[in-house]
Order: C-alpha cells, then sequence, then structure tokens
C-alpha cells in the first residue's frame, strides 16, 4: 500500500483498499471507488453540491468509515475524514469558490492546526 491508498470499511466488514497514486480528478476517485474489485455494489461514490459523498448499502454491525493508509492524506484532502451518519458519509466542500483555498488544504494537507483568532485592521 502507499501513501495514496485509502480504506472505505463498510458496516459489513468488507474494507475496499482504493489506490489513487496518479488519479487526476474527483471523477477518477469515483470510477475507482464504484468499479473496486470487491465492491460489487455494496458502496457507491458520488459528487453531490461540490462533496463526495458515499452510501454503504451493506448491513452489519460496523460503521462505515474511511482511513489513509501509510501516513497519507488521501482521506482527508478529499474532505472524508468525517463520521457516518447511518450510512451515509457526506464529505466535506472540495474547494472554497473561485480564487480561494481551503484552509484544510494548506502546509500539504496539514491545514492551519488549532483555529484561534484573526484580527483585521482597516487602513482606509
Amino acid at each position: 500500500m502507499n501513501e495514496a491508498t485509502t480504506t472505505i470499511t463498510l458496516a459489513d466488514g468488507t474494507a475496499l483498499n482504493v489506490d489513487l497514486d496518479g488519479v487526476k480528478t474527483i471523477g477518477n476517485v469515483i470510477n475507482k471507488i464504484n468499479s473496486h474489485a470487491d465492491n460489487a455494489g455494496k458502496a457507491t461514490a458520488a459528487l453531490v453540491d461540490n462533496r463526495l459523498v458515499l452510501t454503504d448499502a451493506t448491513t452489519g454491525s460496523g460503521t462505515l468509515s474511511v482511513a489513509s493508509l501509510s501516513n497519507g492524506i488521501a482521506a482527508q484532502v478529499l474532505g472524508l475524514d468525517a463520521s457516518a451518519t447511518g450510512n451515509v458519509i457526506t464529505g466535506k466542500s472540495l474547494s472554497g469558490g473561485l480564487n480561494s483555498v481551503l484552509l484544510r488544504n494548506l502546509l500539504g494537507g496539514a491545514g492551519v492546526g488549532t483555529l484561534g483568532e484573526i484580527s483585521l485592521t482597516d487602513r482606509a
């Protein structure tokens, strides 16, 4: 496994190790998840309102979750480092809008750390 490998764990215990190495678009990410050899329709990925949404069609005592492997940050960059609500993970927004950057993507995906206060001064 490499830093670009993300594991999607389903309620029935199925673990999908999705290798995202070389993936260039969100469409490619969705395709990699939906066409994974061990998936067979157990989980679906879609882009909804600028967020990746994973839906788990399995049943079991487990919880849908996404984790990066090998100290990677793929799950975080994709906004999938969120908790499931029922059988769905709704990821965080993938972009902040035109000409903007999400704080979580700064410093190579490390973000800005602990959030605090900022001070703005009007110099007009």
